[in-house]
C-alpha cells in the first residue's frame, strides 16, 4: 500500500485525547464506579439513609462527585498530551504510515517504528481521524485530511482493519 504522510497537530492530538476520554463506554463504567465509591463514603460517614429524600441526597452528591472526577480526568487528559506534545520528539510534526504485510510501519524525524499486527490492539475510524490503539493509551492517529478522497480514507481504513483481522 502506498505511504500516507501526515502532519500530526495539536489539535489532532486534543481531538483524539478528548473523543478517548469521553468515550460513552468508559464514561458510564467510570461515571458509575465513582459515584458508587462516593456514595458508599457517604453512607460510611453519615450511616444509612432512612428517608427516600436522604437517599436522593445522596445519589446527587455520588453523580455530583462523579461528574467532577470525570472532567478532573479529562483536564490531567488534556494536560499529558500537551506535555507529551512538547517534551517527546515525533509526536507532533510530519509522519509517515505505511500498512505492510508484517506491521504498521510507521517514520518520523525521531524514529522508524514497526508495529506488528499482532500488538495492535485496535482499528478504529471515525468522521475525523482513524486511530490504531497499540496499548491503552497510545494511539496512532491518522486524520482524514491526509487523504486527497473520501474513497482513499475509507480504503486505507478498511485495509487496516482487514490485516488487524489477519494478524
Amino acid at each position: 500500500m502506498t505511504p500516507v504522510m501526515v502532519t500530526v497537530t495539536r489539535s489532532d492530538l486534543i481531538a483524539l485525547s478528548l473523543r478517548y476520554s469521553l468515550d460513552i463506554r468508559r464514561a458510564w463504567r467510570s461515571l458509575a464506579v465513582i459515584s458508587a465509591l462516593v456514595a458508599a463514603y457517604v453512607v460510611y460517614e453519615s450511616g444509612v439513609p432512612s428517608a427516600l429524600r436522604t437517599w436522593l441526597f445522596v445519589i446527587a452528591i455520588a453523580l455530583l462527585g462523579a461528574l467532577v472526577a470525570l472532567l478532573c480526568g479529562v483536564v490531567v487528559g488534556l494536560l499529558a498530551v500537551e506535555f507529551l506534545a512538547r517534551k517527546a520528539p515525533g509526536v507532533l510534526g510530519a509522519h509517515e504510515y505505511t500498512f505492510t504485510d508484517r506491521g504498521l510501519f510507521e517514520k518520523t524525524s525521531a524514529n522508524e517504528t514497526l508495529i506488528k499486527w499482532g500488538g495492535v490492539r485496535s482499528v478504529r475510524h471515525h468522521a475525523r481521524f482513524l486511530e490504531i490503539e497499540v496499548t491503552p493509551g497510545t494511539l496512532h492517529v491518522i486524520p482524514r485530511r491526509a487523504f486527497a478522497t473520501d474513497g482513499d480514507y475509507k480504503a486505507f481504513c478498511e485495509h487496516a482493519e482487514r490485516l488487524r483481522g489477519v494478524a
